[in-house]
């Protein structure tokens, strides 16, 4: 054999030697591990049901009064001293606070004084003129007819203005009180009629139930009596009223004048040199009534007293503070009749409206689930402005307060009013629905497996549920998220 076929078959044989253990690697190699198809399998789905959706507004509240005053100094000073505490009971009338005023009621003593004076120097003038009853009448007349002209006056300005804010909001809380009264009535009378009908030892009479009755009657007339009156500052004033009470002014004025004239009369008739003494006594009498009513409108502003009987919610301010005016200082209500104060963003007033229902839970009370009514809104328009002020963003809730439940001003309760309510619509829960660059929709599970999307169109919604209005059927099933 040539050396050449030699090296051949050689080379053949360790072909065959290392190609068993080549084969044998190849077969040792690990499979890769597939990547799995997501799956939809094991996330919840949810059935197209018909049903009923409440759309709702939550928000932390207070109990209040339904008569509370805000007080403050209509100018700057000094706090002198602040009279009351928060919880302590008040007069209407009482002083609540006080500025620094000096020596002010020291002069207003003195004033006093020299009116009393001037009144008995007044009173010997006359005297010794001999007029003192014909010119004691004559200047009653005259006061009488200065007074009945700054009335006329008065009504006049008033009518031509319009309504304050201040008057405004004393209407609504007087109509918001008058539907709390009525509301109580109603409830005591229903109350006596169900003890009346069940009869029995100790049941009410036929007399009790017409006491009954009589005080819804009365409740009722007092609505509507404070209505009359909201209604009354809200409506503009009338040509014919403005013209009755300009030609009040005119005869009050011509009364005025004929008083005058009168007085003149006596002054002149009666007597000589003791009539110009009598004039002179006069003046100082009014001079010196004067001076004194300066001085205590001063004392007056330097003062805040209660408006009504009630009770101090809150106090600000020290003995020796610096107070601008028109700074809250102390806060007045009468307990009396409750209510509940929600102070809400923007976004949510625009959505409550007045009788709409709502759920009131106290904080102090939590197993209590007790209902109410909104019946005050703020008059002014909202928007969506975030900085509204507080008092434009307050509404108020009448409720029935519980039975044997000791409520106190300022105590939190849990309110959620429902602002829109929806019956027989189609409903899903949120987790159902999905969106994706404005766009809203939802899997359906279909047969074999294959998955479908499909747009919807979504109405009322709440925390967990939302209206579907174009889109989807009953008993579809969707695949939440």
């Amino acid at each position: 054999m040539s050396r050449l076929k030699l090296s051949v078959v050689v080379a053949l044989l360790a072909v065959l030697v290392l190609l068993p253990g080549c084969v044998e690697l190849a077969e040792d190699q690990p499979t890769p591990t597939p990547i799995p198809t997501p799956s939809e399998s094991n996330k919840p789905t949810y059935e197209v049901k018909k049903g009923t959706i409440v759309q709702t507004v939550k928000a932390l509240g207070r109990i209040a009064a339904s008569q509370e005053a805000t007080l403050f100094f209509k100018q700057g000073g000094r706090m002198r001293r602040v009279y009351v505490d928060t919880n302590q009971k008040v007069k209407a009338g009482d002083v609540l606070a006080e500025l620094e005023t000096g020596n002010l009621q020291t002069q207003i003593a003195q004033a006093k004084i020299n009116l009393d004076i001037a009144q008995i120097r007044l009173a010997q003038a006359q005297d010794k003129a001999g007029t003192s009853t014909a010119l004691a009448q004559a200047q009653a007349s005259l006061d009488q007819a200065e007074a009945n002209y700054t009335k006329a006056k008065n009504e006049l300005d008033k009518l031509k203005a319009g309504a304050t804010a201040a008057d405004l909001r004393a209407a609504e809380q007087q109509v918001a009180a008058a539907n709390a009264g009525v509301a109580k009535a109603q409830a005591e009378y229903t109350k006596v009629y169900d003890a009346y009908k069940k009869g029995g030892k100790g049941a009410p009479t036929a007399a009790d139930l017409r006491v009954a009755s009589l005080s819804v009657t009365n409740a009722k007339a007092q609505l509507t009596a404070a209505k009359a009156r909201l209604s009354q500052l809200r409506a503009p004033a009338k040509a014919s009223d403005v013209t009755a009470a300009q030609q009040g002014v005119e005869s009050a004025d011509a009364a005025l004048k004929a008083a005058k004239a009168s007085y003149d009369n006596v002054v002149t008739t009666q007597g000589k040199g003791g009539d110009y003494d009598v004039q002179i006594q006069q003046k100082q009498v009014e001079l010196s009534r004067a001076a004194l009513q300066i001085l205590e409108d001063q004392l007056e502003l330097a003062q805040i007293k209660a408006p009504f009987d009630g009770a101090v919610l809150q106090v600000q301010g020290r003995e020796g503070d610096d107070v601008k005016p028109y700074t809250a200082t102390v806060t007045v209500a009468n307990p009396q009749s409750l209510q509940i104060a929600v102070e809400l963003p923007a976004t949510d007033l625009s959505k409550v409206q007045l009788k709409q229902p709502a759920q009131i839970v106290f904080t102090n009370f939590p197993t209590d689930k007790i209902t109410g009514t909104v019946v005050y809104l703020p008059s002014l328009a909202t928007g969506n402005d975030p900085q509204l002020a507080a008092t434009q963003r307050t509404v108020r809730i009448d409720f029935q307060p519980p039975a044997n439940r000791a409520l106190e001003l300022g105590s939190l309760a849990n309110v959620t009013v429902n602002t829109q309510e929806k019956k027989d619509v189609l409903i899903l829960p949120n987790t159902a629905i999905r969106t994706f660059g404005g766009r809203k929709f939802v899997r359906i599970a279909a047969a074999g497996g294959r998955n479908q999307e499909v747009d919807v169109e979504v109405g009322l919604s709440n925390e967990t549920e939302t209206e579907i209005v174009k889109g989807l059927k009953e008993g579809q099933l969707v695949i939440g998220q």
